[in-house]
This record gives C-alpha cells, structure tokens and sequence, in this order.
C-alpha cells in the first residue's frame, strides 16, 4: 500500500501523505520517489459464544472470552488451540487459515447440602462427591459412638467418607 511522498529537494509536495498531490518545483532537477509497505494479509478468526472475532494476520495473539448464556457454565473451548482450553478467557494465536472457535456450554450441575451435626465436612456438593468427614471432639466423659442419617463408608470411624446422593 502507498505510504508516502520522498526526495524533490528544493520542491514541496501538497500532501506527501496521499497517493494524488501537487509538487511545486524548486529550482534544478528533482527527483520523487513514492514508497509503498507491504501488508501481511489477514485472516478471519470466528468466535461462537464469546468475544475475540475479528480479522489478524498470521502470528496475532487474540484474547477471546466465553460470554455463557443464562443459567449455563462455561465447559470448553473447541475448534482450534488456545492457551486453556478450559478458561472462560484465554487466547488464540492466529495461523495463517481462517479458523473459528466455540465456547462450549452446559447447565449448571445441580448440588445438593450436606449437614454434619458434631463434626466437619459440612457443604454443598455435586451427587456423586466422595466427601471426607470428621467428629468432633466428644463432650467429656463421652466417646464417639456412630454415624447416623445417611450411608457412609465406616459408620463406627469418627473420620469416615459420605457420597453424597442426588
């Protein structure tokens, strides 16, 4: 592409910027030169669920980010390699094709509250969750007897595991 205007000594040019000008001559002979740059050719980046598209050229790194819709969580990122396939925001470095990434989504998994009356591992936790518990310390003159109220792994174990159910 054209960027401009150079030499014509003793002359001046009307706008050494643009492609069409007027140059005045100075006295003597002269001499222009238009000089041009080349331009690395773009290419078509395509980001579906998210933000980043765009045209670059080759070697561009793109911040792309996830934009999930409502009542969904971000999963992953398919379609090309990014920086963290499992970052809602990362980045892209362009090649030299067009290339088109997809955030990928789902709802939300459900969870579910798990109380622990005398002891730790209270939460909330996905079905399926292998959660660690523990008893408290007993009030004296007592000792840890059982777990009740749900199936845990060793229900007489004052530190047992509980998988917590749907």
């Amino acid at each position: 592409v054209f960027k401009g205007w150079t030499g014509g000594s003793g002359g001046v040019f009307g706008n050494n910027q643009s492609p069409i000008t007027t140059f005045t001559t100075g006295a003597g002979n002269t001499k222009v030169t238009a000089s041009f740059v080349s331009t690395a050719p773009t290419y078509p980046l395509t980001v579906i669920g998210g933000t980043g598209s765009g045209n670059y050229p080759a070697g561009t790194v793109v911040t792309i980010k996830a934009t999930p819709p409502s009542g969904q969580v971000f999963l992953d990122w398919t379609g090309g390699a990014v920086a963290n396939a499992t970052s809602a925001s990362t980045t892209f470095t362009m090649g030299s094709t067009p290339v088109t990434l997809t955030a990928v989504f789902s709802a939300p998994v459900p969870t579910y509250s798990l109380t622990v009356n005398g002891g730790t591992g209270s939460g909330t936790y996905p079905a399926g969750t292998v959660v660690t518990i523990n008893a408290g310390a007993p009030s004296a003159g007592q000792v840890f007897q059982s777990w009740t109220g749900g199936a845990v792994a060793s229900p007489t174990s004052a530190s047992t595991t509980f998988t917590m159910p749907a």
